[in-house]
């Protein structure tokens, strides 16, 4: 039967250069992270740019251009075929309208998100 210690000293120096208690282990994970994230987003931007120009428009930062609806209602005009009511308006409540119309379009369709998971 194998025995582990109740406490564990994390600032004694481990000799393995990848072990998870040491804080040099620790930042590359979290750097390895933000990158990751960093490619996924630009990939999932570059995506959103390959559907929205047919529309004619065009997204730089995604969390950014996403905010106001607009560019996800088209988005979603895009890939479904289907033409959306949207808010013309630029105050918060027409841009919160305009990303629920979204969020709503998608739930219609049973479009299952990382949220409901």
């Amino acid at each position: 039967m194998l025995s582990y210690p109740i406490a564990f000293d994390i600032s004694t120096q481990c000799l393995a250069s990848s072990c998870w208690c040491c804080p040099t282990y620790q930042g590359a994970v979290a750097t390895s992270s933000d990158e990751r994230d960093k490619v996924q987003k630009k990939t999932f931007t570059k995506w959103i740019n390959q559907h929205l120009m047919k529309v004619r428009k065009h997204v730089n930062d995604l969390y950014e251009d996403l905010r106001d609806g607009h560019n996800l209602i088209s988005l979603l005009e895009v890939l479904s075929g289907d033409t959306l009511p949207r808010e013309k308006g630029r105050m918060r409540f027409h841009r919160l309208q305009n990303v629920q119309i979204a969020l709503d379009y998608l739930k219609k369709r049973q479009v299952r998100g990382f949220w409901q998971m």
